[in-house]
């Protein structure tokens, strides 16, 4: 009886009853006596700030506070001045959108960074650090920051941010509509979304130091794994009939390679289908995907049985597998598929979800297939070993097939096996990382510290940015530091 909950009759031992700017409050009565609840305090027109009505025992009455401003006012019943408490009205805060994960500037005409690896679930925010109005625009559409943009408008005008989140794996590509192309050139940029657990690459830390000839550096990176890289699509839907078989699992849509995990000593070769059945792997059906490395020529494979006839019970003792086979050969010559030899076989395994099928090739299996190696198309008069096929046979014959060329129109198209690479370069301080050239390989140590030399002999002095990109294959992250030289 005769206090206030929260408050006592000190105003100070007890926290006050914190409300925010707008808010209603109620006083309930839960004494014998008849009470109210008065401000100590008068405001501008001399009055309390507020006060209740005397309510008696059990009763409910609105005190009158929606209009107070924030701060704290004591208060007090009218009848009973030894009661009191004090009450905070806070100001009310307008919700905050979380910070982007990550921020890329968009100037004339330039997305600095000009390529970003990111988390899938990761949000980028663009700002127009520019002068003029610009766009980012998804290449294949998909996507549009200002899809009215420039006619009637509006665009990303300066400083103006706009924001997406990016949840599926992939390279997306994007530009501005008023100075960019779809294709890539001029005010153009690429976003890696890498999948949620394998990290982006980074530069964790950089340092730089140096006179007149020679900028030393020194710091530690951070390598993700690698994205797959397209080797050979193909159109969906084109695959041809099978005579007397399912033809679900022969839509052959594309093929890739990538070394999925900086740790893990192997490559991923990957053929993607339009669809799978339930089985995974149909019976009848051998996937192979030919590559050179070096001067040699492999095969890798995958298929349940070794097709010298259409069923596991028709293929030669000791072949026969109701679960799925993957095979590396080598040792191929032009003449026939047939001289491939049997090398190894392989782990991999079937992913419905994705419509993929993965085999993995260990490292040093043969000196040619390493880190750093380079694997390309091979080359011949026989098409089963020049090109990535999804092939239905029948004792050892092709019924049905559907193939994919190694680089598609670009024929010319190499891998090279990702291994982790820290490059540098030198520029004057403001310009975009897609105009800096990293000219300087540096030496990367097992736990990712890295150290290099850039040389300077030739630049006049002033004010430069000091860069280092880690990369592992087509993931990479960057960083800058300033350094007056």
């Amino acid at each position: 009886g005769n206090r206030y909950v929260p408050g006592d009759s000190s105003l100070a031992p007890l926290p006050p009853q914190v409300i925010f700017e707008g808010d209603s409050l109620r006083h309930t009565n839960q004494d014998q006596d008849l009470h109210d609840l008065m401000a100590l305090d008068n405001g501008p027109d001399g009055k309390p700030w507020f006060q209740s009505k005397l309510i008696g025992p059990g009763e409910t009455d609105m005190v009158p506070v929606e209009g107070l401003k924030p701060g704290v006012y004591s208060y007090t019943c009218s009848i009973h001045p030894f009661m009191g408490g004090r009450l905070e009205v806070r100001k009310r805060l307008e919700p905050q959108e979380p910070a982007p994960d990550h921020r890329v500037d968009s100037g004339e005409n330039y997305f600095a960074p000009k390529t970003i690896t990111v988390v899938a679930g990761s949000s980028i925010e663009w700002t127009n650090v520019g002068r003029v109005g610009h766009s980012v625009t998804a290449s294949d559409g998909s996507w549009d920051s200002h899809p009215t943009c420039p006619t009637p408008g509006p665009c990303h005008m300066p400083g103006e941010r706009y924001r997406r989140t990016f949840t599926e794996p992939g390279t997306i590509r994007y530009y501005c509509k008023l100075h960019g192309t779809p294709g890539g050139t001029g005010h153009a940029g690429t976003i890696v979304v890498v999948p949620r657990g394998d990290p982006p690459s980074s530069v964790d830390s950089l340092f730089a130091s140096g006179g007149p000839s020679v900028v030393s550096v020194q710091g530690s990176a951070s390598f993700g794994g690698e994205l797959p890289v397209a080797v050979a699509s193909d159109p969906s839907g084109d695959a041809p009939a099978a005579a007397a078989a399912d033809r679900t699992g022969l839509d052959l849509t594309g093929a890739s390679v990538y070394r999925a995990d900086p740790s893990l000593p192997h490559l991923t070769f990957e053929w993607r289908l339009a669809a799978l059945p339930d089985a995974g792997i149909p019976e009848a059906v051998r996937y192979s995907l030919p590559f050179r490395a070096g001067s040699q020529r492999f095969v890798v494979q995958a298929k349940r049985t070794n097709l010298t006839g259409t069923t596991i019970a028709d293929d030669p003792a000791g072949h026969a597998s109701a679960q799925p086979r993957f095979q590396l050969l080598g040792d191929c010559t032009e003449s026939t598929p047939a001289s491939c030899r049997h090398i190894a076989w392989l782990d991999g395994h079937v992913d419905l979800a994705a419509k993929a099928i993965r085999a993995k090739v260990p490292f040093g299996i043969r000196p040619e297939i390493a880190p750093g190696a380079t694997l390309e198309r091979a080359t011949g008069s026989v098409a089963r070993l020049t090109r990535i096929e999804a092939a239905l046979e029948a004792a050892s014959t092709t019924i049905a097939a559907d193939d994919a060329e190694w680089g598609g129109a670009n024929a010319s198209f190499a891998y090279t096996i990702a291994s982790p690479v820290v490059r540098l370069g030198i520029a004057p301080t403001g310009t975009p990382e897609e105009q800096v050239v990293f000219s300087t390989t540096a030496s990367v140590g097992t736990d990712g510290g890295f150290t290099g030399g850039i040389a300077t002999g030739d630049l006049p002095r002033g004010t430069y940015d000091v860069w280092a990109r880690a990369c592992f294959g087509t993931n990479c992250g960057a960083t800058k530091r300033t350094l007056e030289i």
